[in-house]
């Protein structure tokens, strides 16, 4: 880890914080996708599976969830600092965690001994019912971020293109 000169840079403790947020918001449309269609790209609907899509739609609805708590974890202290956004980090936070209580609703797993093979029913119903609630999470997401302060750079020492090219690189 290299070494911070503390008399000539300031620590910048945000800066994880950022580009976790940043980068859950990209994570969320791309699980999104893969939630509905059980796949990302067109071209692979005739070579995956029906059984394979479904295993990707639940556990892409599994990482929607990790991914919006990641960002309410991350955002917690910043929306904490003024009452609208920390009543309004709550109201958003026990939507998510009403989701978690009832995820595990959306699928059956059935087991067949005798051919060793696993078959997922999807509760369509179900599942659509807690994707929506997911989805409005993701919607008010970027507005609860924004009254935080936690959108657009408060001086002008942050570079968008460059923190969006990082987070394209692993940085």
């Amino acid at each position: 880890m290299p070494e911070l000169d503390r008399d000539s840079q300031s620590w910048n403790f945000a800066d994880p914080y950022t580009k976790l947020v940043f980068q859950g918001f990209v994570d969320m449309e791309y699980y999104v996708t893969i939630a509905i269609y059980g796949i990302d790209d067109m071209k692979d609907d005739y070579f995956v599976s029906q059984e394979v899509k479904k295993r990707n739609r639940i556990n892409a609805i599994n990482r929607l969830i990790d991914c919006e708590r990641k960002i309410f974890e991350a955002a917690k202290f910043q929306c904490n600092k003024k009452k609208e956004t920390k009543l309004m980090h709550k109201v958003l936070k026990s939507k998510l965690a009403s989701v978690m209580r009832v995820i595990d609703g959306i699928m059956t797993q059935k087991r067949d001994e005798r051919n060793n093979t696993q078959t997922i029913n999807i509760n369509e119903k179900h599942f659509n019912l807690c994707l929506e609630v997911l989805r409005s999470i993701k919607e008010e997401l970027p507005v609860l971020l924004d009254k935080a302060g936690m959108v657009y750079p408060t001086s002008e020492e942050v570079d968008l293109e460059k923190l969006k090219e990082s987070l394209k690189h692993g940085a």
